[in-house]
């Protein structure tokens, strides 16, 4: 695994502020490394008794995430290995969904394949285009419980809760 780290945590009161970055790459991919990079801080971070809510944002200007880095398609040789690879993503967003604090995508730019998932996985999303991650932390500090309660029903439109 590279030395320098795709995700990156910020705590502001309670908030883990997830940021992240494949330094080097012009779009976030999920690898075997920005997984088991991810399933780490998940780790560290369940421990944590003070934390009160996620948000996960991207460092890239204009993608939020891209999806699997279609690299590692190239090295799964066997309907097995393909199975695995597929078993310890969706573990990853598993992981999210299993949290007992609220989650929130803050989306700029596209997100498709397992950043969607990542999305999908979290309580809500919220759409940059027209906030700022400001709105999206005061917005999970007030949210109460599972969802979004000020957002539209269904995940359509500008943000939306996880269906459960």
């Amino acid at each position: 695994m590279s030395s320098e780290r795709a995700f990156n945590v910020k705590m502001e009161d309670g908030l883990g502020i997830i940021t992240f970055d494949v330094i080097g790459s012009p779009m976030n991919t999920w690898s075997e490394d920005t997984v088991m990079e991810f399933l780490e801080l998940l780790e560290g971070l369940k421990k944590d008794e003070t934390l009160k809510g996620l948000i996960f944002i991207s460092g890239k200007p204009n993608a939020f995430f891209a999806g699997a880095d279609l690299k590692l398609f190239t090295l799964l040789k066997t309907r097995e290995e393909t199975g695995k690879a597929i078993s310890y993503f969706r573990n990853a967003f598993d992981e999210i969904s299993a949290l007992k604090i609220p989650t929130m995508a803050a989306i700029q730019g596209f997100c498709v394949g397992g950043g969607l998932e990542l999305t999908l996985a979290c309580t809500a999303w919220k759409r940059r285009s027209r906030s700022s991650f400001t709105d999206c932390k005061e917005r999970t500090q007030r949210k109460n419980g599972r969802g979004n309660s000020d957002g539209p029903s269904g995940g359509h439109g500008e943000s939306g809760p996880r269906s459960s």
